[in-house]
């Protein structure tokens, strides 16, 4: 398998974009059903000398960089949807310190192959991953482990599983030696998003958004935590 470069939305999801025009021509109640969330890009003007200087065309860096602030501030609100939607988490129990702490996971991934053809990918913390593959974790084929750039990084696959990583997991009390993953399916996801208003600072933009996300199969997401008792 080759290693993807850019992340892009349609890996996980669909995506559509509403004119504003469109937007406010909805009733109350579907209008509320949107979300609102700011991007900023800023560049100074030190900044901006020292790209001239290696050739490198300041706007196009700072409109990347704000395509990137986008993704991730989408990504952030994207996770915590995605937590929800998987409900109660499947727990697995850890006993063991040492070379067999993992067994009780891939003894799950294992038995439960021919289930998990159902979906299409999984998520893991990315510092939680890296740490998994330092201690010899050998469940995944790894392509990669390189630190995350994009909102969400491919590094592995596991069977019929991409396995991405992210840097703002939805779990804030993740320990590096245990487990925590949600596991969905390519498509389950619509988001549309909306360009309410399109702004810029002495050295940057300001955006605002509006962003609704559907999930068509409730509950459809499953979430694998594995802790020490």
């Amino acid at each position: 398998m080759e290693t993807e470069t850019k992340f892009q939305w349609s890996d996980i999801l669909t995506t559509n974009e509403t004119n504003y025009q469109d937007y406010i021509k909805l009733t109350k109640i579907e209008r509320d059903k949107y979300m609102k969330f700011e991007v900023r890009a800023t560049v100074t003007e030190e900044a901006k000398a020292d790209l001239e200087r290696f050739g490198i065309d300041a706007e196009a860096h700072l409109r990347s960089e704000f395509d990137r602030e986008k993704d991730f501030s989408m990504s952030e609100i994207l996770l915590k949807q995605m937590k929800y939607h998987c409900g109660k988490p499947l727990k697995i129990n850890l006993v063991e310190k040492g070379p067999r702490k993992y067994q009780p996971i891939k003894d799950y991934f294992w038995r439960n192959v021919e289930y998990l053809t159902d979906y299409d990918y999984m998520i893991v913390d990315q510092q939680q991953f890296q740490n998994m593959i330092a201690e010899d974790f050998d469940l995944f084929d790894i392509v990669s482990t390189g630190p995350s750039i994009e909102p969400f990084t491919l590094v592995a696959t596991l069977k019929n599983l991409k396995v991405y990583v992210v840097n703002d997991y939805p779990q804030k009390d993740l320990r590096m030696d245990e487990f925590d993953t949600i596991i969905g399916k390519k498509g389950w996801i619509d988001i549309d998003t909306i360009k309410a208003q399109e702004g810029s600072t002495e050295d940057g933009y300001a955006n605002k958004y509006l962003l609704k996300m559907s999930f068509p199969v409730k509950r459809g997401f499953m979430r694998i935590s594995a802790k020490f008792e």
